[in-house]
């Protein structure tokens, strides 16, 4: 009976053995083409938040007006026919561009009739110096003649202006906003004929209430937020205008746009 079970025991330990024995030669064989373990990226979760208004965050809504810094009413300082008015509305006229001419006929007949005067006026002036000179003519003679000359020499020089006023040149570069006259018409001296704005610069013209001008007025605020709308007129009250000038191109109507201010001036 012991031996029965000592030969059970050994057959145990022989079959423990070959496993192991077993377990390393095939550890031993698949250990040299075993990859090595690549950790796989962890996904860390952002927090996120929904942002929502600040709650001392001021808003105010104004009534107001975009319109260029500089915008000028052009006219002629004289009268006489429009002979052409080349500047359509919306165009854009560099500085110093033709913009419209009048008829220079009856200008230039002015003009070189008065500087035959002077042409006269000053060949009498060297006969009668020539003559005082020779004691021939008295002093006064000569300073008559002299007055002669200067006047006629005034009026060349006033219709030689005349003249030049008759072409008229764009101030500025610009835009042709409206035109309030045609090709051929009889214009008056300084009449207007069309509006020419410089829209590269905007002015921001708002009706803020007296106790907000009190307060500060809207210096405080960092941003404006310009909605255009159809030009209309703003309401009367008790307001005072501030204007602010932005350099930002204008949003066409219906649009919304953030623009950042320069400090306003009161107006």
């Amino acid at each position: 009976m012991l031996k029965r079970h000592l030969v059970k025991f050994g057959a145990a330990i022989l079959l423990i053995a070959g496993v192991g024995i077993g377990g390393a030669a095939v550890f031993a064989q698949k250990t040299p083409n075993a990859s090595p373990l690549v950790e796989k990226p962890v996904m860390r979760p952002i927090p996120t938040a929904v942002a929502q208004p600040v709650a001392d965050a001021r808003t105010h809504l104004f009534p107001g007006e975009v319109r260029a810094n500089r915008r000028v009413e052009l006219a002629f300082s004289v009268a006489g026919l429009l002979n052409k008015l080349s500047a359509q509305e919306g165009r854009t006229i560099k500085k110093g561009q033709v913009i419209a001419t009048l008829d220079q006929r009856d200008f230039q007949f002015a003009y070189d009739a008065a500087k035959a005067k002077c042409s006269l006026a000053k060949h009498d002036l060297d006969r009668f110096s020539s003559l005082w000179k020779q004691n021939v003519v008295s002093m006064a003679d000569y300073e008559n003649a002299k007055t002669k000359y200067d006047v006629a020499q005034a009026e060349m020089l006033v219709k030689k202006k005349a003249l030049a006023d008759t072409v008229l040149y764009a101030p500025f570069n610009g835009v042709v906003v409206s035109r309030h006259v045609e090709d051929h018409e009889h214009i008056l001296a300084k009449q207007s004929i069309l509006s020419f704005q410089d829209i590269s610069t905007i002015d921001v013209l708002i009706q803020v209430p007296e106790c907000m001008i009190a307060q500060g007025g809207v210096e405080g605020f960092d941003h404006l937020l310009v909605h255009l709308t159809p030009t209309r007129k703003p309401g009367g009250g008790s307001r005072r205008k501030c204007a602010s000038t932005v350099r930002n191109p204008i949003p066409p109507p219906g649009h919304t746009r953030w623009l950042s201010p320069s400090p306003p001036r009161r107006i």
